[in-house]
């Protein structure tokens, strides 16, 4: 599984029990952390686990800020652009890495980083009988609020090297920034590349030695989401890196013309779209018509902000020499791409979604402040079609197994400045941890926002997950599949008193466990709380 860029999750969770019940008496002590900075150390350890916990499973160690906290079993950690379990981070290391068995990404690796990254967890500190640290969230990136941005100079299509600086007319300089897709090899009709661009293996071919410090990039933990745009321009719009003058795939025709350079704003199909901003001229149509179902390329001269982690290769004009580069996850090009109204294929970009965590009644409003609310902002190639909001639903059927459903939870609007933007937004009741029906669901990992007509759709209502067709070189288009980038949780309303625990009971995939690809997730084990709440799902709850 790939998805978009995540923040970093903050806030206090309540605790919650039984519905209409009172937690039950432990001799437990829980207090909550939050935990954020460089990663010194990272380890698996089997000892976290049960003897009977599969190896895909297993949980680790990690020190960061000088603390040591536990990842429990069965834990999913968040990356910029992918949902890794310790065990695959460590499997999917490369290079000079994997050979050391390390992840590459702690400070006291034999071969440390080249910048540190960084780790956000959220959890409990757990007293029974002894006080530890354990998480129940964790998200790793190189530093989470890192970007670049600048003018793109050069495009060398036959590395896939863009070359980044203040001024688009000058001579390139060792002061402009390298930037290369993480773009991991994909298969698309027959034929092998990248998702926006040259694959990395096209980029950087050859395999190097795992003693070489370079081996160890570019790291794929660290890819370009493969099921939504992550390389776009403003409005959602699939973007790319030319491979080539005559890319099929990335087609020079996507990006017409006006007085010699590349537009910046216009429809790629149908008419002029009037603009409905005072002041403002339409919306140039693209003559002749550009190709909805391909990407469009990026261009010398198009201003982009880019996220990634740092790497290396070696010199090409000198093999004792090394460049670095930025390895990036994502691209956002300052274009304005449009498709021509009420036509299909049209697509959507998601910025980080906000989720309110309403706690337990015995706590709210006494001796907590609790926030039930719901914020959802993103772009649309089609600004005359609304924009709905659903909660993705993991819901463990009885078997092992887990069966996926859409549950709507709000219809987007789009606003007329500016052009393309949609927004949802529910200060109270959200329907995000509760049906229309009033059964309990629990706080997603997960939010889907599709473009789609409001006729006959009734909030709360489900329906089976269905992919839709894929259009720009493999993705579905009409829909943007995201991770909620953070929840607020009950925080202390009387200051100096106990501040409210992080009782994970209130995250379904978590108390509960979740899908990844074909892993079948458990409860986490050793659980972030109290560990005296029943553990069958059946039990699984919480209050208005």
């Amino acid at each position: 599984m790939t998805r978009h860029r995540m923040g970093t999750i903050t806030g206090l969770c309540a605790v919650l029990g039984l519905v209409g019940a009172v937690l039950p008496a432990s001799a437990q002590t829980i207090t909550p952390f939050q935990v954020l900075g460089h990663i010194q150390q990272f380890a698996l350890d089997t000892t976290v686990c049960p003897a009977a916990t599969p190896a895909p499973f297993t949980g680790a160690k990690m020190i960061v800020n000088g603390l040591e906290v536990i990842i429990p079993c069965y834990s999913v950690i968040v990356m910029p652009a992918a949902y890794k379990t310790p065990r695959q981070i460590f499997d999917e290391a490369k290079g000079i890495s994997n050979a050391n068995n390390e992840s590459g990404l702690a400070l006291r690796d034999r071969t440390p980083p080249l910048a540190a990254f960084e780790a956000a967890l959220d959890g409990n500190i757990v007293c029974s009988p002894d006080c530890r640290y354990i998480a129940g969230q964790v998200h790793i990136s190189q530093h989470s609020l890192t970007a670049g941005a600048g003018f793109i100079k050069a495009i060398d299509m036959t590395r896939g090297e863009l070359r980044v600086g203040a001024d688009p007319s000058a001579l390139i300089t060792e002061a402009d920034a390298r930037v290369h897709l993480n773009d991991p090899e994909v298969d698309v009709n027959g034929t092998t590349t990248g998702r926006y661009g040259l694959s990395n293996q096209q980029q950087f071919p050859g395999v190097l030695p795992n003693t070489n410090p370079h081996s160890r990039f570019p790291d794929e933990r660290f890819q370009v989401d493969q099921d939504n745009p992550s390389v776009h321009a403003l409005t959602g719009y699939p973007m790319c890196v030319p491979r080539s003058n005559a890319d099929p795939d990335c087609p020079r025709s996507n990006r017409p013309l006006e007085a010699g350079k590349p537009m910046t704003t216009f429809v790629m199909t149908g008419q002029d779209l009037p603009n409905p901003t005072p002041g403002l001229n339409v919306l140039k149509a693209c003559q002749p018509a550009c190709d909805p179902t391909k990407q469009v390329p990026m261009m010398v001269g198009d201003y982009v902000i880019y996220e990634g982690a740092l790497g290396s290769y070696p010199d090409p004009t000198d093999p004792n020499k090394s460049l670095q580069y930025i390895s990036a996850h994502a691209v956002e090009a300052n274009v304005g791409v449009y498709t021509e109204a009420g036509t299909d294929p049209a697509y959507v970009a998601v910025d980080p979604i906000l989720v309110g965590t309403r706690g337990d009644i015995g706590i709210c409003g006494a001796s907590a402040e609790c926030q039930d609310r719901i914020k959802v902002e993103g772009f649309t190639t089609d600004p005359s079609r609304p924009v709905n909001v659903y909660a993705v639903d993991v819901t463990p059927d009885g078997s092992g197994t887990f069966t996926t459903t859409l549950r709507l939870i709000g219809l987007g609007t789009t606003k007329p400045a500016p052009l393309g933007r949609f927004r949802f937004i529910s200060d109270a009741n959200p329907a995000i941890l509760f049906d229309r029906t009033g059964a309990l669901r629990g706080a997603t990992r997960e939010l889907i926002a599709r473009i789609e007509t409001n006729a006959g759709i009734v909030i709360g209502d489900s329906k089976p997950l269905n992919d839709l067709p894929l259009f720009a070189h493999g993705l579905q288009a009409g829909q943007y599949q995201a991770p909620i980038g953070e929840y607020i949780y009950p925080e202390e309303h009387v200051l100096g008193n106990p501040p409210p625990l992080l009782n994970f009971q209130c995250l379904s995939f978590l108390a509960r466990g979740w899908s990844l690809d074909n892993l079948v997730l458990k409860r986490l084990d050793p659980w972030p709380g109290f560990n005296d709440l029943p553990a069958d799902p059946r039990y699984f709850s919480c209050t208005r």
